[in-house]
């Protein structure tokens, strides 16, 4: 027997300020939030992308996440970039794999969303044409 992703969580010291960023930022709703015991859940209304939970932490983020997404816009990489700054992201790096290890040449923005925990856009060279 095998086990499935029910969440994706994120640790926080705000997950209602965190979980309204990544909603924004995903076009996904907040479902049924618990926030008596610290718990905010978001869903893909599409019922297509997975489900993430934001998680009330005391303790600060103060290393390198372990885990992170990746976002692939569906136009281009510079314009999604600019629309999660406006919601609250910050740039870290913006960076480019000529083909090590993907199926085709990349480029992505390294991000931090409002409670700095890393995700990066990412976008094919060749969309770039």
């Amino acid at each position: 027997m095998t086990s499935s992703v029910w969440f994706v969580t994120f640790d926080c010291p705000d997950p209602r300020k965190t979980a309204e960023f990544w909603a924004q930022a995903l076009d996904y709703e907040i479902d049924a939030p618990n926030e008596y015991i610290g718990e905010v859940l978001l869903l893909d209304p599409k019922g297509v992308g997975q489900p993430l939970g934001f998680m009330k932490v005391p303790e600060p983020k103060v290393v390198k996440n372990r885990v992170h997404l990746d976002l692939h816009p569906v136009g281009r990489m510079e314009d999604e970039v600019a629309r999660l700054v406006a919601l609250g992201a910050t740039v870290v790096e913006t960076l480019q794999d000529p083909n090590e290890g993907y199926v085709e040449p990349t480029i992505w923005t390294v991000m931090h969303d409002p409670d700095g925990n890393e995700f990066c856009v990412i976008e094919e060279l060749s969309r770039r044409t």
